[in-house]
């Protein structure tokens, strides 16, 4: 019952769902048959480099007209969903990789520095910035581990785009529920549509300064860790947006906040009953929280319970699989944006997608007066939640007595607008 993260990597509607900071080859399965195949060698790429490449990856993330996509370079070449031909290595017939470019280039990474790239005269030295974003969407969109991070894991869409930086709430009333209807009687009705609330996009970037003498002295594959470590602390302040976004709402005031209950047994606190209690309420409601964020409090609580450890006596003489409202498996994940009492339970297949006004752009500058190159690395998106049911706050310092289950937790309930 382990709800995949890829699961609807294309909509109903056969648009992509996920267009996030270059989770290389994420979009391998929306690359439609009409993209065409093309074997170059290293010469001939060295040719089509500009015309083939660089122009169209450039139209594609930063066209002069439109939002643009978030999608690293080495993504591009190996997917190309802006439907050009992908270029595969005359040798291996795989598609282009970073490798194959240093290869056409006739240069070794460890070796070539960031300024003699630069300087080339040729059409590579168009791809410095290219370079950098790479380096930087690694450490941004993957952890160590190589897994997707947080913030893009618990989205259910990410680079869905707007054109304004603010975005008008859509909200979702439903008013009676499905009945039996007799003869010119009237069916229930359910509405969607704007409200009056803003949701406020926010533009992050920072300026990387090189000096020169650093330029000079290290090579692309000594600067790319850098560049990678970056990605990584941008990695950090998204996760934290994403779940104080899951926790607190949208919008002003936490009108959209996430419900909060308590536990069975506060002299205890969290229990495995209390999160059967929200699993079958919410197979009741048609919500799977399968997904658990906490801090390290309750982090190492939920470690600890037996149900979650690997059994290793026993065998439970009937089997139950199909349909059980508790999940087989779980995704968790551990944030300081979650109090230390507090554990935050989401429906990744509804709850929040990512919104993006401004894809990712690097921008390089000289300062004469110091020798240091600047890289600009900034972006303009936010989260967005959608379905306020899929987000549950479970408070072990409060008593469930007390602190219920709102009762717009129905089929068809809607929050108070």
């Amino acid at each position: 019952m382990q709800l995949e993260q890829h699961l609807n990597e294309i909509s109903l509607l056969g648009s992509p769902r996920r267009k996030e900071f270059g989770a290389l080859l994420v979009q391998k399965k929306t690359v439609g048959s009409e993209t065409g195949h093309k074997k170059v060698a290293a010469l001939e790429l060295k040719k089509l480099l500009k015309t083939d490449l660089l122009i169209p990856y450039r139209n594609y993330v930063q066209p002069e007209n439109g939002v643009g996509a978030q999608m690293s370079f080495a993504e591009f070449m190996q997917t190309r969903p802006d439907g050009g031909e992908v270029l595969l290595n005359e040798r291996t017939g795989k598609p282009l990789a970073w490798a194959d470019i240093f290869q056409a280039m006739g240069a070794d990474p460890s070796k070539l520095l960031l300024n003699e790239l630069a300087s080339m005269n040729d059409d590579f030295r168009l791809i410095v910035s290219l370079v950098v974003t790479d380096c930087f969407i690694k450490g941004f969109s993957e952890t160590t581990t190589g897994q997707p991070p947080l913030w893009s894991d618990v989205c259910f869409s990410t680079g869905v785009a707007t054109q304004f930086d603010e975005i008008r709430k859509t909200w979702f009333k439903f008013q009676g529920a499905p009945t039996l209807t007799a003869e010119g009687e009237n069916f229930p009705e359910a509405s969607i549509s704007l409200g009056t609330e803003v949701i406020r996009l926010e533009k992050r970037g920072l300026t990387l300064r090189l000096t020169t003498e650093f330029a000079r002295s290290n090579p692309l594959d000594i600067i790319e860790s850098w560049l990678v470590e970056l990605g990584r602390m941008y990695q950090y302040l998204e996760n934290n947006r994403c779940v104080d976004t899951l926790i607190n709402g949208d919008l002003a005031g936490g009108v959209n906040a996430a419900p909060v209950i308590g536990v069975l047994d506060p002299t205890v606190g969290l229990q495995y009953q209390d999160l059967l209690n929200c699993w079958m309420v919410g197979d009741e409601i048609g919500e799977q929280f399968f997904t658990m964020i906490s801090g390290r409090t309750i982090g190492s609580k939920i470690g600890s319970l037996d149900e979650f450890k690997q059994r290793q006596l026993g065998k439970p003489s009937i089997l139950v699989e199909n349909h059980q409202p508790e999940p087989s498996v779980m995704s968790r994940f551990v944030s300081q944006q979650v109090p230390d009492n507090q554990l935050l339970l989401v429906d990744r297949s509804h709850a929040i997608r990512q919104r993006i006004f401004i894809p990712l752009r690097v921008d390089r500058a000289f300062k004469p007066e110091n020798w240091t190159e600047g890289i600009t690395i900034g972006y303009y998106t936010g989260f967005e939640r959608v379905a306020d049911k899929a987000c549950l706050v479970i408070d072990e310092s409060l008593a469930f007595a007390n602190h219920e289950f709102p009762q717009w937790f129905t089929v068809g309930g809607s929050r108070p607008y």
